[in-house]
């Protein structure tokens, strides 16, 4: 019997998430109402989501509150909880940065079976100066980090998009523009003409007692 409630236990939490819905959204209302959680998340129901992503992506409640950020739409994850997610992976297999102020190179090695499939992402400063980066303050002061930021979630997505769901950081989603609401027109109302349904109405019966009228006379004839 104890074996079968530490069974219960761990289904319920996992890494101290709670697994229903409902559990989520009284702790995302508690943890809202404790103010140790960014102000942005200001709702239960955005703390809500956010714990939800972060059970997708294995993540404790704290850690997906104070680490997901919500830009453009979308949500977000660092670069150190990216390499951490993709770190705890079974298929794991080490990872290589090679960089400096210019440009940054990142290899995920892959178990795949018995082989080792190994991913790459590169990031230069040309590609920021493409991407309209380089003005950025970050960028000014911290280009290798900000470089090997790039270049790992590039492999990273790469190599893990079953842990990662194509997350991107929110250094990414901020070069992207949110897609505009577009309402569709709403069409104006086809008038009817009045009667329209009583002409209607008088052809169907006057087809079916057409076909009444021939039915009967088929009957008469065979009788006869």
């Amino acid at each position: 019997m104890s074996d079968e409630k530490e069974i219960m236990k761990v289904e319920r939490f996992d890494n101290l998430m709670p697994v229903s819905l409902r559990d989520k959204f009284f702790l995302a209302e508690q943890l809202v109402k404790s103010g140790i959680i960014p102000n942005s998340i200001n709702t239960p129901q955005k703390a809500m989501a956010i714990l939800q992503m972060g059970h997708e992506l294995g993540l404790s409640p704290m850690v997906a509150l104070n680490n997901i950020s919500v830009v453009n739409g979308r949500a977000t994850l660092g670069a150190d909880l990216i390499v951490a997610i993709i770190m705890k992976h079974p298929d794991y297999a080490g990872m290589e940065i090679k960089g400096d102020d210019k440009q940054c190179t990142v290899s995920i090695r892959r178990r795949a079976g018995e082989k080792i499939d190994t991913f790459t992402g590169s990031f230069s400063m040309d590609d920021a100066a493409r991407a309209g980066l380089v003005s950025k303050d970050s960028w000014k002061k911290y280009p290798q980090r900000m470089l090997k930021h790039r270049a790992i979630s590039y492999a990273a997505r790469d190599a893990f998009p079953d842990a990662l769901s194509g997350i991107y950081m929110p250094e990414e989603m901020e070069t992207i523009e949110a897609p505009e609401h577009i309402e569709t027109p709403i069409e104006a109302p086809v008038e009817i003409p009045k009667g329209i349904f009583s002409q209607a109405e008088q052809a169907i019966k006057s087809v079916i007692n057409e076909k009444a009228l021939c039915g009967i006379e088929k009957m008469l004839t065979l009788r006869s």
